[in-house]
């Protein structure tokens, strides 16, 4: 499932994983659980509003094009909670969650200090 790289190369270092329990027991379930939430996004799956919803609650908090920015986040947690499922590409999966979650962090959160 997980594969150690050796090797010097940027390209090499970005790619690699770890293959110890710790990364699978943490990789799996927030897998499952951005892949659901994207799902919810993109969808309307497992009890979300879809494209139409999110991207009318997107809007009201400033991100515009709302209907584009859902469907960028929905894609951007579904696809990358999926690489961190079958534990393909953790690195980059996980980079683009953690900006996903920034972006709704700042956008959502911010305004409220």
């Amino acid at each position: 499932m997980f594969r150690h790289h050796t090797g010097n190369s940027f390209l090499q270092r970005v790619l690699a994983t770890d293959d110890g329990a710790g990364a699978v027991s943490l990789c799996f379930p927030v897998g499952i659980i951005f892949a659901e939430r994207g799902a919810q996004k993109r969808s309307g799956w497992f009890g979300g509003y879809g494209l139409q919803g999110g991207g009318r609650f997107i809007a009201s908090i400033g991100l515009n094009p709302g209907h584009l920015m859902a469907l960028l986040a929905g894609l951007a947690e579904f696809f990358a909670g999926l690489a961190l499922v079958v534990g393909a590409l953790v690195r980059p999966a996980a980079a683009a969650l953690a900006c996903a979650r920034l972006i709704a962090v700042f956008a959502a959160h911010w305004r409220e200090r």
